[in-house]
């Protein structure tokens, strides 16, 4: 794909993402300020501020970075977004508009190449299925290390299998089935990606800062109380003979890793502003603007 017609669906993309939070109208460069293509009505350029500002594409020499802002108007508070193509021949107005947005709300900028917003149900799957996966990882090492030390290695997925699927073992034993290891690790690996959708789609939608220690403490509390309640229901010898303090450490294990996805790679977070550009991003897109305006 050409790098400029993925430019393009980023922009496309991002105003979609816009519109689903509320930033409904999109404007247009006037001389003296910004027209809404949806009303007509033209707006000076000193009434908008930027809740936040999307950079698209990085800037380099000379050039500058396609920039997205998406803006409310302190006359009516209409909210909408403002797209500036890259070293696009702006007025007067709109040079000093993006100087003043920039210097006022850098930290709100973002060079994130997908744009922020309101999550679509894929993005749910695709990051709970990492945020799945990453937990399921963490328990199956740390039980292949605990087997390798005490008992066999895999006895304990071989265990649970054979105990699940009625292939018959007592919890003495050290039988390891292949086809009821195989069959119980994607019965995990699927249960640990439906939890970690559920999760996603949680913080994504309801959680605007989210914090470690509640993340770790709230994921870390479902999966103990999901395995407490399903062994003493499905799988009380087995768990008694895997142990609970194990079982305990997996689970920590698991929230700790999923916790550190869901706090600083979650690429969805509820609120746009959360995000913070670092400073020398900030400081090119300063530059850019300011060379912009002085042409």
């Amino acid at each position: 794909m050409h790098p400029a017609s993925m430019l393009n669906e980023y922009v496309i993309d991002s105003v979609r993402r816009y519109e689903g939070i509320g930033y409904t109208e999109r404007f247009d460069t006037t001389a003296t300020g910004l027209r809404s293509q949806q009303t007509g009505q033209v707006y000076p350029a000193d009434s908008f501020e930027a809740d936040h500002v999307v950079a698209l594409g990085e800037p380099a020499d000379g050039v500058g970075p396609m920039l997205l802002f998406a803006l409310h108007s302190r006359q009516d508070d209409v909210r909408g977004i403002w797209v500036v193509p890259r070293d696009a021949s702006l007025p007067r107005e709109a040079r000093r508009l993006v100087q003043r947005l920039l210097e006022r709300d850098a930290e709100h900028a973002s060079t994130r190449r997908l744009p922020l917003g309101a999550p679509r149900a894929a993005d749910h799957v695709l990051d709970g299925a990492m945020v799945g996966v990453i937990g399921a990882s963490a328990v199956a090492l740390w039980f292949l290390v605990v087997d390798t030390v005490l008992r066999e290695p895999l006895f304990t997925p071989s265990l649970v299998g054979r105990t699940l699927f009625g292939r018959g073992a007592e919890t003495s034993e050290l039988p390891i089935d292949l086809l009821s290891l195989a069959t119980f690790s994607v019965l995990h690996g699927l249960m640990f990606i439906a939890f970690g959708i559920a999760v996603a789609w949680f913080v994504a939608r309801h959680v605007s800062r989210p914090r470690y220690p509640t993340l770790f403490l709230g994921v870390f509390v479902l999966l103990e109380a999901g395995v407490l309640i399903g062994s003493e229901l499905f799988l009380p010898e087995v768990a008694r003979a895997v142990g609970h303090g194990a079982i305990l450490v997996g689970n920590a294990l698991a929230a700790a890793s999923m916790a550190v996805y869901l706090r600083w790679f979650q690429p969805h977070p509820a609120d746009p502003r959360d995000a913070v550009a670092p400073r020398s991003v900030v400081t090119r897109l300063r530059r850019s603007a300011s060379r912009q305006r002085a042409h």
